[in-house]
């Protein structure tokens, strides 16, 4: 029985369709159940902050990754949270909560569908060392996802009104990322909170040109990735493209792009609200130890020359 088919309310049937290829039962079982062994057997290290002891118990009071989630659910302090590159939103007046999964298959649960292999390698290489306390917490938190849908719900969308309300009283525009580091369908009501994230399916990324929940492209390694993401900006999306880690490169870069294919280049590290940079392509630098100037998921001026002149 795959994910999807577990009769679950709407919005959660929903996210569970973007789940990628159909595993069993069983195989997703034996995942998670890795996943849960290995967390259990490094509960000896020693952590001291409050918000790693709550993470720290809800394994080691619990017997099953069921019963972790569900430990977790009623411990932890929130579901959604923050990020120094989400933080730069608020000089422009707008307050944004993120919510982080365990990426790809790290949970044994797929939460990634259309990952390519630079893709995973840029994000996963975040996680080095696999099973670090930080880590834990995402994988807590995706099987509480997967495992008890409903109560996760209502705590998502009732963290999304607390979050509404005190960004207005505090001068703010509200805004959420579901997917942090996941690529799921969400159908949620964002409580007031302008809603965005970054995908790998162009389908839904041109699908959500003029809604109320904003997609952004990330294009890929592939040279059809590229062609897919200026063609979305031409129909009026956002489409991300990663080039150099120096930012004097990332400029020419820029500079290029524009004049080679006529379309608005704009600089995504000043921030990350996506939404207001629809119909423009957004560069993005090179982050992470993983993601080396020669992986093809980093785009080049070379790179672009090269591809122009076959």
């Amino acid at each position: 029985m795959t994910l999807a088919n577990r009769g679950h309310p709407s919005p959660v049937a929903m996210a569970y369709s973007i789940l990628s290829k159909p595993h069993t039962r069983d195989i997703t079982m034996i995942q998670i159940q890795s996943v849960y062994d290995a967390i259990k057997n490094r509960r000896h290290v020693a952590v001291k902050q409050a918000k790693h002891e709550r993470i720290q118990s809800s394994i080691a009071d619990s017997t099953t990754p069921e019963e972790a989630a569900s430990l977790y659910l009623t411990r932890c302090t929130g579901l959604l949270g923050s990020s120094a590159k989400v933080q730069k939103g608020e000089k422009y007046e707008y307050k944004t909560k993120v919510m982080y999964f365990a990426p790809h298959k790290l949970s044994g649960l797929q939460v990634c569908p259309d990952a390519t292999p630079s893709c995973r390698r840029a994000c996963l290489g975040h996680s080095a060392g696999n099973l670090r306390f930080h880590v834990q917490s995402e994988i807590l938190k995706t099987w509480a996802f997967h495992y008890h849908p409903e109560l996760f719900m209502m705590k998502l969308q009732g963290e999304l009104w607390a979050h509404s309300v005190k960004s207005k009283c505090e001068g703010y525009k509200p805004v959420a990322r579901l997917n942090g580091s996941s690529d799921l369908v969400w159908d949620v009501d964002g409580k007031g909170a302008i809603l965005y994230d970054y995908t790998k399916s162009i389908e839904r990324a041109r699908a959500s040109i003029g809604t109320d929940y904003h997609l952004t492209y990330s294009i890929s390694e592939t040279e059809q990735s590229l062609n897919e993401g200026i063609d979305l900006v031409r129909r009026g999306g956002t489409a991300a493209i990663v080039t150099h880690r120096s930012k004097t490169k990332a400029a020419k870069f820029a500079s290029m792009m524009q004049e080679n294919y006529n379309v608005p280049v704009v600089d995504g590290d000043r921030h990350d609200l996506r939404f207001l940079d629809t119909g423009a392509l957004v560069t993005l630098t090179a982050k992470g130890q993983k993601l080396k100037g020669s992986d093809p998921f980093v785009w080049t001026e070379q790179r672009i020359r090269r591809r122009q002149s076959w």
